[in-house]
């Protein structure tokens, strides 16, 4: 995970009585620019709160942020928490859970619906670890784009040291940012990057010595090379290669074609969805038209599933459906 830390900003830790001391400070940073905070002010809740003392993990109010003193858009809080373990979290302008912001895609967690934001915390430093200062609600900052990188790992034996991602955008250092596995052999990181051409190479383990080497279509003086002009998921591709690790057709893409129906859309009391891929199992989720995940229906088995209304009010909905390879559809939905 790189250290970064946009312009000059005094940071003050969040103390707490209860919080107990662990390995490693680890500093959100938040941009309200675009959005104002309630008089609560900002917080941010995520499942390191335990860690903290708070009562549960996702307590929308044990956390408060602290107005930066000289940019008052920007919002910081420093927490204690272990070294070597993903973290997902959200930001509130508020102290209330439902002053959550809606995630983007790109920075989601995005497997099972899970629409937290996350991080690997892959240092066992004593220093502090700075995040970008992320806009609410936004993948990025003002001039820079999120970029998801997808490593499929399947034919090469990783490094006891892990898979990171070298380039130019986080100033060439191989061991600063460690890819994450949500599932396996699929590793994955999200980059901040400026527009324009951006340049970067995977590494089975922390040194230059052990990046990949590539040439093809995706590829120029040995690099992976992409255009950034928007926040995107790249294609998953096998280390070393510019493609995927085995053939296009025996292997899952992240894509959107599901092939899925509802019946009846309208819906009154129960719908059906029936699909034609046979796969094994599908996630479903409802989603309210800003994308706010409002129920999840998680490993539904067979070719064709019958859901409640669930007393989801009048309206107009996303269903959303992922399958066992990353499949991704959506749909609207109509609740009369």
């Amino acid at each position: 995970m790189r250290k970064i830390f946009l312009g000059f900003i005094g940071i003050t830790a969040c103390f707490f009585a209860q919080a107990k001391k662990v390995q490693f400070n680890v500093t959100f940073l938040n941009n309200s620019a675009l959005v104002t905070p309630t008089v609560a002010g900002a917080h941010i809740m995520g499942d390191f709160q335990l860690y903290l003392g708070a009562p549960q993990n996702f307590d929308p109010g044990f956390n408060p942020m602290t107005q930066d003193a000289t940019d008052t858009n920007v919002w910081h809080c420093t927490v204690d928490i272990p070294a070597r373990q993903k973290y997902e979290f959200k930001f509130l302008y508020g102290d209330q859970s439902y002053e959550a912001e809606i995630v983007p895609v790109v920075s989601q967690v995005g497997h099972q619906f899970n629409d937290n934001r996350w991080f690997f915390l892959d240092s066992i430093s004593t220093d502090t670890l700075k995040l970008p200062t992320i806009e609410f609600g936004a993948n990025a900052w003002p001039g820079y784009y999120a970029v998801r990188m997808l490593l499929d790992m399947q034919t090469t034996t990783m490094s006891a040291n892990g898979v990171h991602v070298v380039g130019g955008y986080q100033s060439s250092n191989p061991a600063s940012d460690q890819l994450y596995s949500f599932i396996p052999d699929i590793y994955e990181e999200i980059g901040y990057m400026q527009a324009g051409m951006q340049h970067f190479n995977y590494v089975n383990g922390n040194t230059n010595n052990e990046k990949e080497t590539i040439s093809g279509s995706c590829a120029m003086g040995g690099m992976r090379m992409i255009t950034v002009s928007s926040d995107i998921i790249l294609n998953k591709a096998c280390f070393g290669s510019c493609d995927t690790c085995v053939p296009i057709a025996s292997v899952f893409n992240v894509k959107k074609d599901i092939p899925f129906a509802v019946s009846p859309n309208p819906v009154q009391d129960q719908f059906s969805i029936s699909f034609n891929d046979q796969l094994e199992f599908h996630h479903l989720a409802i989603a309210d038209l800003q994308g706010r995940i409002l129920r999840k229906y998680l490993f539904q088995y067979g070719n064709n599933v019958v859901l409640q209304r669930d007393n989801l009010p009048s309206g107009v909905y996303q269903l959303m459906v992922r399958d066992d390879r990353l499949g991704f559809s959506s749909t609207k939905l109509v609740i009369e």
